[in-house]
């Protein structure tokens, strides 16, 4: 069994032979954001209502000696925020308890940064539509494993007199990309350097023009940027991206095997995982 909660993206395996309900944990951290964790507690097989947030938690962030970073206060509906903000390379270990209910735990650390060192764009046609063609060159790092998620993000001043930002769905027909097919269009492209390991390389993808946002249509002039964003992921967040894909495209599919999307919480369920951004505006 799968429990999904829509709003912040959270999907976390459940064992049907579990009877008590148990601590949610839901983190993804980076090193410009300040701590912020979602508490909540998970629906046991009997149980038919929603999710409810975990107002009354004690959430601590601990270094990798053990000593206390911060201990986190409750926003709302179950957000506990801190004050400090998590630091590249740092491994860090959260805790979680809450009365009446199993503590649990989980660690991970801010991976370095991957710098993007070029991108080359030109228009072209596949289908009989347009697309801007990216080729995007980074620079992977020797000796280590690493887990990659590219997205494409625009801005602008809409018709309508407001400024937007948008991700933009990129073509992951390349192999390199973990969800690719032909022709595919997706959100975002997930891959690994399992084949170009300590070695520059270009990732090939694709905007389609124009840009549509909220019916009306874009050119390149109109945008006040465009950007490449590339993360460096922990293999923690890696494995949810790649499970949680697996389990969008099940979803709804009477044919599909059922998938257990990844959990890194000792005790209990969710995600507690670091990456690294790195930004190249083409425009």
């Amino acid at each position: 069994m799968i429990i999904c909660i829509c709003s912040c993206e959270k999907i976390i395996p459940f064992n049907e032979e579990v009877t008590e309900p148990k601590i949610v944990v839901h983190s993804f951290f980076n090193s410009t954001d300040q701590w912020k964790v979602f508490i909540t507690k998970s629906l046991t097989v009997t149980d038919n209502g929603k999710l409810d947030f975990l107002e009354n938690a004690s959430v601590v962030i601990k270094d990798e000696q053990n000593n206390i970073v911060e201990i986190l206060e409750h926003d709302s509906l179950g957000k506990y925020k801190g004050n400090t903000t998590p630091q590249i390379g740092k491994s860090y270990r959260i805790e979680a308890e809450v009365l009446g209910y199993n503590s649990v735990y989980a660690q991970d650390y801010i991976p370095n940064e991957v710098t993007i060192s070029s991108v080359d764009s030109s228009t072209s046609h596949l289908n009989n539509e347009k697309i801007l063609e990216l080729d995007v060159s980074i620079n992977d790092p020797k000796e280590e494993e690493n887990y990659y998620y590219l997205k494409v993000h625009v801005g602008l001043n809409t018709l309508d007199g407001n400024y937007q930002t948008k991700r933009l769905n990129v073509l992951v027909n390349n192999p390199i990309f973990e969800n690719s097919e032909p022709n595919k269009w997706d959100n975002k492209g997930i891959f690994t350097d399992f084949l170009f390991n300590g070695e520059n390389t270009t990732i090939k993808t694709a905007i389609k023009l124009p840009i549509v946002i909220d019916d009306f249509s874009y050119n390149i002039n109109d945008l006040d940027y465009l950007e490449i964003r590339l993360q460096n992921l922990t293999k923690a967040k890696y494995l949810y991206n790649k499970s949680y894909d697996l389990y969008q495209n099940a979803s709804g599919s009477p044919f599909a095997q059922p998938v257990q999307v990844y959990s890194n919480i000792n005790g209990g369920f969710g995600i507690f995982a670091g990456s690294k951004r790195n930004d190249f505006r083409v425009l």
